[in-house]
């Protein structure tokens, strides 16, 4: 009789890193494995861990199938969700205004979402705008001249944008 002690676990990864599965069961003797990819039998995949590459990892369902010469035994299905990082691209640009007027700082960004949004202004947080790809002002004074910065993220990376000069003028 096989027994699983140690079910492969759900998972989610970053592209760029890759991913890896586990398994523990018993007896120990006489076990083989054969790991199972959305239903397709994973090709010299037959360890108690699988290792995936970047290149390999996909998302989808993983499971691995346990045998010592009789009944084959399914362990659980572990989710695998692969996420693209965030990559800026395209930061806010540099701009010069007149004083009360009006200026928009955009950002635009690739990768898997939801994204959120931190805005700064000469490397401090900009309070009170809320999480948005976009920075308005109204009516400009000089307390609003300086740097911006924005920094994305997602659920496992993030990216700072280059800095945006605002010069406003009297």
């Amino acid at each position: 009789t096989i027994t699983i002690q140690e079910q492969p676990k759900n998972t989610t990864q970053l592209s760029t890193w890759g991913a890896f599965f586990s398994v523990t069961a018993s007896p120990p003797e006489y076990l083989s494995y054969q790991w199972v990819f959305n239903g397709v039998n994973l090709r010299g995949q037959t360890g108690s861990l699988l290792v995936l590459s970047p290149s390999q990892a996909k998302s989808g369902n993983y499971w691995v199938l346990l045998n010592t010469g009789g009944k084959s035994v399914a362990s659980a299905k572990a989710h695998l969700t692969v996420i693209q990082p965030v990559a800026i691209t395209t930061p806010p640009k540099s701009q010069a205004v007149k004083e009360g007027h009006g200026f928009v700082l955009r950002v635009a960004v690739k990768g898997t979402g939801p994204f959120s949004y931190r805005w700064l202004l000469n490397g401090n947080d900009v309070t009170g705008i809320g999480d948005k790809s976009f920075y308005t002002v109204t009516h400009a004074t000089s307390d609003d001249a300086g740097q911006y910065t924005v920094i994305v993220a997602n659920t496992l990376s993030e990216a700072a944008s280059a800095a945006a000069s605002v010069t406003v003028d009297p």
